[in-house]
């Protein structure tokens, strides 16, 4: 299985939407991440006080 011309276009495009993300918001990867992690241990904190 293949992708078409127009999937490959498509997958081509969407692999600069993270970084474009990234660009948009002023964050560096690493921030990106460290932001991630802060926020999935906010959400846990919240479940367990619930």
């Amino acid at each position: 299985m293949a992708l078409t011309p127009e999937g490959a276009a498509l997958r081509d495009k969407a692999v600069t939407v993270p970084g474009a993300i990234l660009d948009t918001l002023g964050l560096t990867r690493p921030e990106a991440e460290d932001l991630q992690e802060r926020m999935i241990r906010l959400a846990r904190s919240a479940r367990i006080q619930r």
